[in-house]
């Protein structure tokens, strides 16, 4: 009897610490869970106090927008001297030691760029030189006088050696864009 006795008390005290150990973690648990909520109410509390935003938010950021798009298009020039844009195009492939031959040009078309309509002259260059010419050629029109110049295709190649003539030929497309006659 002393020997399950013995057995008896051991068990008891095993269970004891078993509970007090489950007991214990229960607790830390439990502790861990009122400081997640507290932490979750603070951030609701100062979540509440941000203000939302603005009902016609999206209408004053079209507006805005609208605003920037009128703002840019009064920056193009209204009407452009195609005379002036030839000489011009032509004064800059001298600059750039650039043979231009034969310039095409068609006339003034109106086209729609995203719901916007503008005036386009869109003139052709065959070009030919070396390749650092023709791309000071081409880097020569960004900055130019004309701030709606816009090189729309280019096509470079590498001549024949053996003709004697420039390293490079290829044609250059280019659209010189205005404000739409109203």
């Amino acid at each position: 009897m002393p020997r399950t006795r013995t057995l008896g008390i051991f068990l008891v005290v095993l269970l004891v610490a078993g509970l007090a150990y489950f007991g214990m973690g229960y607790l830390k648990e439990r502790n861990g869970q009122k400081a997640l909520i507290t932490k979750m109410d603070d951030t609701t509390k100062m979540l509440s106090l941000i203000a939302s935003p603005p009902t016609d938010l999206q209408q004053r950021l079209t507006d805005a927008q609208n605003a920037n798009l009128a703002a840019k298009q009064n920056l193009l020039p209204i009407d452009v001297d195609t005379t002036q844009v030839i000489k011009t195009v032509l004064a800059i492939a001298v600059e750039c030691n650039v043979n231009v031959i034969p310039l095409n040009t068609d006339s003034w078309t109106n086209i729609a760029v995203e719901g916007t309509n503008y005036r386009v002259l869109t003139i052709s260059l065959s070009v030919d030189g070396s390749y650092a010419d023709l791309t000071a050629f081409v880097k020569r029109f960004y900055g130019s006088e004309f701030p709606a110049l816009v090189v729309d295709t280019i096509t470079i190649h590498q001549s024949d050696q053996q003709t004697g003539g420039s390293d490079y030929t290829g044609v250059i497309q280019l659209g010189i864009y205005t404000q739409a006659v109203k």
